[in-house]
């Protein structure tokens, strides 16, 4: 499934066989805004009824470069764990400290994966305001480590440290990175799986360093998206 976030994103591929779309308009959706983390509700939102119907998902975004299939890398190494997360963390942090990357991210449609994932989506709508906040909502968040007031990410990052049965994995720093890293002096493609051009604002400033890294690929004549 994709979800296009505006009417022109959605006319220009409609056309494609076997995809599923859903449309969200209106609304500046610039990293940090309210539109942006309204947007992530929904995401977390559609997520659930996802998992909920059986369906085990992998979460990706449009700003990334596969270079391995992450899907079957996934299944072959991890097909029995809940949740497979990214560190989304600037320094690679100790296990204890990671971030799990809203933006890639594979949540197994298990009994364990749903209860958290609904607990997530409970404490995001206290997060936003959409409902009042609980004494256990404001513990969760106060650990949640994040000055982004609607940062859904981080709040699931938060849930994943409690004490839980949840079986989580973690991705290999080596092979799956994110833009902090692609950003860096000493960048190499040594070992890459794939990229994720985060920590960084905007389209022009994600090709410009795709392009830097020899990653870009995208050739106008062949695809105009």
């Amino acid at each position: 499934m994709f979800v296009a976030l505006d009417q022109a994103s959605y006319d220009e591929v409609a056309s494609f066989p076997r995809v599923k779309w859903f449309v969200q308009d209106g609304g500046v959706k610039t990293y940090g805004s309210r539109g942006y983390y309204d947007l992530m509700h929904m995401r977390t939102k559609l997520v659930l009824l996802l998992i909920d119907g059986g369906v085990s998902v992998f979460i990706g975004e449009t700003d990334q470069v596969w270079l391995v299939n992450p899907i079957q890398y996934v299944q072959d190494k991890f097909h029995d764990k809940d949740v497979i997360g990214m560190d989304d963390h600037q320094f690679r942090p100790a296990a204890e400290h990671r971030i799990s990357c809203g933006g890639f991210l594979f949540l197994n449609s298990t009994p364990n994966t749903r209860i958290v994932w609904r607990e997530l989506l409970e404490v995001h709508k206290m997060q936003m305001g959409y409902s009042p906040r609980t004494a256990e909502a404001s513990r969760v968040l106060s650990t949640s480590r994040s000055s982004n007031w609607g940062n859904e990410q981080n709040t699931f990052s938060a849930l994943m440290r409690q004490p839980r049965v949840l079986s989580v994995a973690w991705l290999n720093d080596d092979y799956f990175r994110s833009g902090s890293q692609l950003k860096a002096a000493n960048f190499s493609l040594k070992n890459l799986h794939m990229i994720h051009a985060n920590w960084m604002m905007g389209v022009e400033k994600k090709v410009q360093y795709l392009k830097k890294g020899k990653l870009w690929f995208l050739v106008k004549e062949v695809c105009s998206m």
